[in-house]
């Protein structure tokens, strides 16, 4: 189509044709606009989602790091002997039973990575523990020893739950990622 075929075509439309064909630009336009705004929503839900995860991750590790605290403090009781036998074996079995059941409610959140199928164990234990829940599991190991014949001393005790305690503080934090959160609610803003 030459200029002045062009031309001659645009003179000939009526004011129907031009109602139609602005009506398909403000269309288009409208349906761009639209796309936009729903794109924008969907990465708001999806970061509420995370943000409610994280918020309940943040939770139960807020409860686990006083666990570990708990658990170290009891360690350094051990080694400068603040605590006698009979205390310390009650107070071993309490560590021991809130360590485990951190453990397992850690499982919702750090799920095991499944390699092999195993059948003989339960749903929720079978494959790879991933490296937050080791970090609960070798600490409620090394109180679950401490006092034992032929267990660790008080202080590689106390070292092993202070590094699975960072390891797990560590864990944690990149799987929450603050200043991923940080980046995101400043981009929402805008």
């Amino acid at each position: 189509m030459n200029a002045e075929t062009f031309i001659a075509f645009v003179q000939k439309l009526g004011p129907s044709e031009w109602l139609a064909f602005g009506s398909a630009i403000a269309a288009a336009w409208s349906f761009f606009l639209n796309r936009a705004t729903v794109k924008r929503q969907e990465t708001m839900q999806l970061e509420s989602l995370r943000a409610q995860r994280d918020t309940d991750l943040i939770a139960w590790a807020d409860e686990v790091i006083e666990r570990l605290a708990d658990t170290q403090k009891l360690c350094r009781d051990r080694r400068d002997a603040l605590v006698n036998d009979g205390d310390f074996l009650a107070l071993r079995s309490e560590c021991r039973a809130r360590l485990s059941a951190s453990l397992d409610r850690g499982r919702l959140f750090f799920p095991n990575t499944t390699s092999v199928e195993d059948p003989d164990k339960p749903a929720a234990f079978k494959g790879v523990r991933q490296p937050a829940l080791d970090a609960i599991f070798f600490a409620y190991r090394a109180i679950s020893d401490l006092g034992r014949e032929g267990g660790p001393d008080p202080t590689d005790a106390l070292n092993t739950v202070v590094a699975q305690r960072r390891a797990f503080v560590s864990e944690v934090f990149l799987h929450v990622d603050p200043r991923r959160r940080k980046d995101i609610i400043r981009k929402l803003e805008r």
